[in-house]
């Protein structure tokens, strides 16, 4: 479950300025049995007025499309982390000028190690549900880029129905949703104590009730930083036997009401 819409990264050219907000999706559904998310800076532009050929106007699904189109048939889950992490690797360096130069701003000050962009990709590799994160870092004691760090994550939480969750945020602000003492908690609560409930004690969780406690989480992260993270949510299923991944259009797909029978008079 992701959220659409509100993108924004300001940079201060040399010479110039450049602030803007820009719009991206977040979530792209590759070869329809991939997908990938982008958490973070996901869209961006800078020129310098100087230099008008030194431009960098990066779209997160612009880029996957790039990625695409050049993959090969059934592309497995393992090849594409792979290709995903190589064109990552070959983008971080065209933003060192910037970096260097006083381009990009250090949003959280008291991190000397802060994360720039996440990419959450998921999908099924022989049946097996399948979870990747790949992270890019700037040290700003140095000013330069670190990463993309690969970090497979596997299923941590092993209840009755072998359910797990993982959550990723921009000020990370909803994963204190399990403390009972949190706002995060009490707000999850109030909106799927149900759903909640199960996941705190190790139930299965439905997917029915998995989705609007995604949501609630994602809209958490919204309050905690409405400049940053705020648009459509979407939310995408990945099926277990197929392995095809299907968007949910407005959260799940309606369920069609039963005829009652009549009662006779």
């Amino acid at each position: 479950v992701t959220y659409d819409g509100r993108e924004s990264l300001t940079f201060n050219g040399v010479p110039g300025n450049l602030t803007g907000e820009y719009q991206s999706r977040k979530t792209i559904i590759v070869q329809n049995h991939i997908t990938i998310t982008c958490i973070g800076n996901c869209a961006y532009k800078l020129t310098h007025p100087g230099f008008p050929g030194d431009k960098i106007d990066y779209d997160f699904a612009t880029w996957i499309a790039t990625i695409d189109r050049g993959l090969p048939d059934a592309v497995s889950f393992e090849r594409f982390v792979a290709i995903t992490k190589d064109e990552i690797s070959k983008m971080t360096p065209k933003l060192g000028a910037p970096l260097r130069g006083g381009g990009i701003q250090h949003r959280t000050p008291w991190d000397v190690f802060e994360r720039f962009t996440t990419f959450v990709i998921a999908g099924y590799e022989s049946g097996v549900p399948r979870l990747t994160v790949l992270e890019v870092y700037i040290d700003w004691d140095t000013k330069t880029w670190h990463g993309p760090y690969q970090i497979p994550l596997e299923p941590s939480r092993k209840g009755s129905g072998h359910s797990g969750a993982y959550s990723f945020g921009i000020q990370d602000a909803h994963v204190e949703f399990l403390d009972p003492h949190s706002y995060a908690y009490k707000r999850t609560m109030s909106i799927c104590p149900k759903a909640l409930h199960d996941f705190i004690t190790d139930r299965s969780i439905p997917l029915d009730e998995a989705v609007p406690l995604s949501r609630a989480l994602v809209g958490i992260e919204e309050e905690a930083n409405p400049k940053r993270v705020g648009g459509k949510i979407r939310s995408v299923e990945i099926l277990s036997l197929s392995g095809k991944a299907i968007e949910l259009n407005d959260g799940l797909p309606k369920k069609t009401p039963q005829s009652q029978p009549k009662k006779p008079h």
